[in-house]
């Protein structure tokens, strides 16, 4: 997990208004991806685990 990436996500979710879905998908995204912003999780994972249908 990449604290820095986390937190540019959550400061920019902030500013832009988005829908609390898209800011849950991309706080989970900053969870799985490492320092350079890397990531490669399914989509049925991230489904899974924020209990949504894909």
């Amino acid at each position: 997990m990449s604290t820095k990436l986390t937190g540019y996500v959550w400061d920019a979710c902030a500013a832009s208004g988005m829908k609390l879905s898209s800011v849950a998908i991309m706080a989970r995204l900053a969870d799985f991806s490492n320092d350079e912003g890397v990531c490669w999780p399914s989509i049925e994972t991230i489904s899974r685990q924020l209990g949504a249908g894909v």
